[in-house]
């Protein structure tokens, strides 16, 4: 990049454009396609840490010259691996004479320069932002590296909404796919409304929440709460099932599962006693 002041112009501009976006797929679009411009770079790539995991990851990826995608995946996770590992950014005008990677490690690759920076948010790293140069472009500058820094905090802040990352990792099941899940533990059907069902239990087994479900007595409300633990991070443990259609006079249940409650005359074993679920 050579003229600074249009440089500049860039990045509010990159900054406005952010600032009018709702949907998270297009931000992503947004600050890659910037980004690519920008730089004229071969490769721009954002790849985002799913917050489920924290260590499993989905890579937006803008190519402007064709390239092996097996090849650019290898030296992209071998750069962003450093960038991990030292926690900061990384400019690499040279690829494969940096001493800080193994001699001869990219000697396989047409990657001749790259740079990466971390996106954070409130002091954690929420993905990491790399565009690479195939050979025949000149390398990347100090300056380019700094630009790319700048692009990095005015983005995190807009990919930074959990909820968003979230919904971007958890793409819908094929119709098939989850009814074929869902016959091995006892819900069959294949009707609009039994698919909408399916499609709450496959959220709710997702979150770590309270669900309430309500409907009429033999309706299958409890093979919905199976296969909600089934399929929960908690499926290791024991499910067990408590009928509350039974007496209880004292509210036993009620205070047992849903509240944090003072001693009462009925229940002399605690002074405090907190909800099991």
């Amino acid at each position: 990049m050579t003229n600074y002041n249009q440089t500049y112009e860039t990045l509010f501009e990159l900054a406005e454009i952010l600032g009018k976006q709702s949907d998270y797929k297009e931000i992503l679009r947004v600050v890659s396609t910037k980004t690519s411009t920008m730089f004229n770079s071969d490769i721009t790539s954002i790849q985002m840490i799913n917050p489920h995991s924290h260590d499993s990851y989905k890579t937006v990826m803008k190519k402007e010259t064709k390239i092996d995608k097996e090849q650019y995946s290898v030296v992209q996770s071998i750069i962003i691996g450093w960038v991990m590992l030292n926690k900061k950014a990384i400019l690499l005008p040279d690829l494969k004479n940096d001493e800080r990677f193994k001699e001869n490690l990219f000697n396989n690759f047409p990657i001749v320069s790259a740079m990466c920076v971390p996106l954070y948010c409130s002091d954690a790293s929420i993905g990491y932002l790399i565009i690479m140069n195939k050979t025949g472009k000149n390398p990347f500058t100090e300056n380019d590296f700094q630009m790319l820094q700048k692009i990095g905090v005015i983005s995190a802040p807009y990919l930074s909404n959990v909820q968003k990352i979230k919904e971007y990792f958890n793409i819908s099941l094929p119709e098939s796919t989850l009814i074929n899940k869902y016959r091995i533990v006892g819900l069959l059907g294949k009707s609009k409304k039994f698919l909408e069902l399916l499609h709450s239990i496959e959220a709710a087994s997702k979150c770590d929440v309270r669900v309430v479900l309500e409907g009429e007595t033999g309706t299958g409300k409890e093979l919905v709460v199976k296969a909600i633990h089934n399929f929960s991070k908690r499926s290791g443990f024991p499910f067990v099932a408590v009928d509350c259609g039974v007496e209880d006079s004292n509210n036993l249940i009620e205070s047992d599962f849903f509240s944090v409650h003072v001693k009462r005359d009925f229940c002399l074993r605690v002074q405090i006693k907190i909800a099991k679920v």
